[in-house]
């Protein structure tokens, strides 16, 4: 557990989250960066947005969901 809350808090300084922030989680839980999209955004008080199987693969209804939701974080492995 150590290190991952130390993992979250040296995100939350680089590049940094706060309370204002959205972020979009296309990540299944059983991925280990999944922490970091629910973790982060809890200790830092921002917003989390879930997105769905099929919006997560199509590109197009991603970039419409960070535009429309205001998102300003997503982290995606390719």
């Amino acid at each position: 557990h150590f290190n991952l809350v130390n993992f979250l808090l040296s995100m939350q300084k680089e590049p940094g989250m706060n309370a204002n922030d959205k972020i979009l989680t296309v990540t299944t839980i059983s991925f280990d960066i999944a922490g970091l999209e629910l973790y982060l955004p809890l200790i830092c008080g921002a917003e989390i947005t879930l997105t769905n199987s099929e919006t997560a693969k199509d590109g197009r209804l991603l970039f419409d969901m960070v535009k429309n939701d205001g998102i300003t974080f997503m982290q995606a492995t390719p």
